[in-house]
């Protein structure tokens, strides 16, 4: 197979991977961007990427500037959660130097 044709193939590939991103994401729109009223700042839904349990003296001990590290590692899957609901899951990805989540799957 010709450098060309698997560029072109991976080109091929790269298109339907967006395509079906793009078609995922307007299912969960609604969910997403549902109409708000009033304060336009409230938040409509979270990436939960790793829980913590601490006891209230550890609460009480956090300072400005301290750092709590988190389990989660690239690739990991994480829940977008809506309203308490888990509307879907993904992974964490890296976006040029911040990091994302590429949907993997819609959740019922």
């Amino acid at each position: 197979m010709s450098r060309s044709t698997v560029s072109a193939d991976q080109e091929q590939v790269g298109t339907k991977l967006r395509d079906a991103q793009t078609e995922l994401f307007d299912e969960l729109r609604p969910f997403l961007f549902t109409a708000l009223e009033g304060d336009h700042d409230t938040q409509v839904a979270q990436i939960v990427v790793d829980q913590r349990t601490l006891d209230s003296r550890a609460l009480n001990r956090l300072q400005v500037g301290d750092s709590l590290q988190l389990e989660a590692r690239i690739n990991d899957v994480v829940q977008l959660v809506c309203q308490g609901k888990v509307i879907a899951e993904g992974s964490l990805i890296v976006v040029d130097d911040m990091v994302g989540i590429q949907i993997g799957k819609k959740c019922d």
